[in-house]
């Protein structure tokens, strides 16, 4: 038997710096491909991966609406805070300035004594009472005739319940736009492979953007270079062979998109981040915005957010008219696409959500508390 030397074995360090070079090589490789869509023929596959997620979403926000409806309901309902008003009369209160517009409010008709907490204990009359005096000067007014208000502990937790809803409702709307306009992406004849590859980089408000101007483009049949597959370098208003109105109604979904969006995107962002009281300024969170975000998100309710939600969906089914439907191709109107035909109808419905964000709050859920009850009423009979 011969002799055989045996090898020094390597040194540690040298096999770990080697099994890291290893490992690091390979982290690249599955990024590289974690990078790259799939084949184009997987595309319907992806369709029904995204569309059944936006699904699932869009049951989330109707059972968090029912519910938020719910909490409004109940906070309406229940009893106000109790309010015991100043027994001095008209006169003295009148000597102390209170303007007559507020002692006729406080004093039923023919009575001396203003009415008592019992009476006030209805809701609508009291938030009225409680207005007026704050329309004149609440810090001055409401000293003189309110003697003590008593907190009712239920209809703080319904409102707290309202405040939680209205944060969950927040974010899925903002979950909701990112999954929609994916799905938009992987519709058949839709948009090219190396444009749904670079549109997923986009961050969520422009991805909307982009794919609007993208699908406006192509069904217009506008030539983009290629090295610029998004079109970015194509000026809408130059295209002299697309006829001004359809550009108009480019440039008026292209707005709704920009205000619309980056409200959503903008407390989404603050929501998923816990910021659900008071909100701080992006991006490191460091600073409080009393006046911006804190605001704006205050103001937000469920008319306002439900408007919201059902814009984007109307301008996901325009979009999709768009992206998909070429002249020729439709039935009812084969000298018109869909977009262009059924613009004036769903346009329509997008002002009356855009006027429905100024609707008076007090007034819908009083208008749902009677629909309930009549529904009650019904039910009741059967």
């Amino acid at each position: 038997m011969l002799y055989k030397e045996e090898q020094d074995p390597i040194p540690l360090e040298e096999e770990e710096k080697r099994l890291e070079k290893e490992l690091e090589e390979i982290r690249k490789r599955k990024d590289e491909r974690n990078k790259t869509l799939p084949d184009k023929v997987e595309f319907p596959f992806y369709k029904t991966l995204h569309n059944e997620n936006k699904k699932l979403l869009e049951s989330s926000i109707d059972i968090i609406l029912f519910n938020l409806e719910q909490a409004h309901i109940n906070s309406r309902l229940s009893k106000v805070e109790i309010v015991e008003f100043s027994k001095e009369s008209k006169s003295k209160l009148l000597e102390k300035g209170v303007p007559e517009r507020i002692i006729k409010s406080l004093y039923p008709k023919g009575k001396s004594q203003p009415i008592n907490s019992s009476y006030i204990s209805d809701t609508d009359l009291a938030l009225k009472l409680q207005r007026i005096i704050g329309e004149e000067d609440s810090s001055q007014y409401s000293k003189i005739i309110i003697k003590e208000i008593k907190v009712n502990r239920q209809r703080l937790s319904y409102n707290d319940e309202i405040k939680i809803y209205t944060s969950i409702l927040l974010g899925l709307i903002a979950s909701w736009s990112e999954e929609a306009i994916k799905t938009l992406f992987f519709e058949p004849n839709a948009f090219e492979w190396k444009q749904v590859d670079k549109l997923h980089d986009a961050t969520a408000e422009n991805k909307w953007s982009l794919a609007l101007k993208i699908a406006f483009c192509r069904a217009n049949k506008v030539k983009y270079n290629e090295k610029d597959p998004f079109y970015k370098k194509t000026n809408i208003d130059s295209l002299i062979n697309i006829g001004q109105p359809l550009r108009s109604k480019y440039k008026t979904l292209e707005k709704l998109i920009e205000e619309e969006l980056k409200s959503i995107t903008n407390k989404r962002n603050k929501v998923q981040h816990g910021e659900w009281v008071h909100a701080f300024y992006p991006t490191y969170s460091k600073k409080y915005d009393k006046n911006g975000l804190t605001k704006s998100i205050d103001t937000e309710n469920i008319i306002t957010i439900e408007s919201s939600y059902n814009i984007m969906r109307t301008l996901y089914s325009m979009m999709l008219d768009l992206s998909t439907f070429y002249s020729g191709n439709y039935k009812r109107n084969k000298g018109k696409t869909p977009f262009d035909d059924l613009f004036p109808d769903k346009y329509r419905k997008i002002e009356k959500f855009l006027l429905d964000k100024d609707k008076n709050l007090g007034k819908y859920i009083s208008g749902k508390i009677k629909k309930k009850n009549i529904q009650d009423k019904y039910t009741s009979k059967e």
